[in-house]
């Protein structure tokens, strides 16, 4: 069936018409004039629509902040770290030694120390002795600290290979990356930003590349988790645009073998002025 709508001569009137033909139809419709626009505007600037305004390309733009942790802070030297147990309690065995550790982390506030729930509290009791002979001179923060230091993986440990805008970079130089201790061992990301295609050359970067960061990452210890032949299960990535606090949303968990692509944007919202409206808040 084919419709025609044409404009009728007379007003508000629908008039349909069927033609000599069966499948053909002649629909005549008046459409009013259109209205002028509200005076409430005249002063204004006009409603928005569904169309873009302003749309423009920036010369760079700033990467957001990155922060990698493992899932079990335990990633530690295994050797070291319980061969220093052994120097101040020589007859110690394996498992004990191991449930020091894990007394030790969580004592710290930090999380994914099961096996601590199981502990009785004569069993604490004895494992808080252990450690107050072990840290014996330094204070929770000095110890943790200290231990961190001898025995914590060092941030070349726990990267393979970075790239940014398809340049191969050291991950580890201070103006990239580097590791904080406070509230657990990170890797945190130093502040960054991309240039636009506009502003690099096409003849060193493919379009693709720019703006990119690619992060290849190793799988850290975790001396106190058997599963996973005492590797880290899985690594946390924390994303936002804060770079003095870490927060915990939004995070993603990396596993091992799995190549994972995160894409971000960035936008800034610019009002039209008016003196009704204030763009200062």
């Amino acid at each position: 069936m084919i419709i025609r709508m044409v404009h009728g001569r007379e007003m508000n009137s629908l008039v349909t018409a069927i033609d000599a033909s069966p499948r053909e139809r002649d629909v005549h419709m008046h459409f009013p004039e259109p209205q002028k626009q509200c005076s409430c505007h005249l002063n204004d600037p006009p409603p928005w629509t569904g169309e873009i305004h302003g749309l423009s390309q920036v010369e760079s733009l700033e990467l957001p902040a990155i922060t990698i942790c493992p899932k079990v802070p335990d990633a530690f030297n295994a050797t070291g770290l319980l061969g220093d147990i052994r120097v101040t309690f020589p007859a110690i065995d394996d498992a004990t030694a191991l449930d020091l550790v894990r007394f030790f982390i969580g004592g710290n506030g930090l999380e994914n120390m099961d096996d601590l729930s199981y502990f009785n509290r004569t069993y604490m009791s004895h494992l808080n002795q252990l450690y107050k002979i072990w840290s014996d001179g330094y204070t929770t923060e000095e110890f943790f600290n200290l231990i961190q230091e001898k025995y914590g993986y060092a941030c070349d440990e726990l990267f393979r290979e970075c790239q940014l805008a398809g340049k191969i970079m050291n991950c580890c130089i201070s103006y990239f990356a580097s590791l904080a201790v406070e509230g657990g061992v990170r890797v945190e990301f130093e502040r960054m930003r991309y240039l636009s295609p506009h502003h690099v050359k096409a003849s060193r970067t493919e379009a693709d590349d720019i703006g990119r960061i690619i992060l290849s990452l190793k799988a850290p210890p975790s001396i106190t988790n058997p599963y996973y032949n005492y590797s880290q299960p899985q690594i946390i990535v924390y994303i936002t645009d804060n770079f003095k606090h870490v927060v915990d949303f939004p995070r993603f968990y990396l596993y091992p073998h799995e190549w994972n692509r995160m894409r971000f944007t960035a936008r800034y919202i610019a009002l039209i002025e008016n003196k009704d409206v204030c763009t200062q808040r």
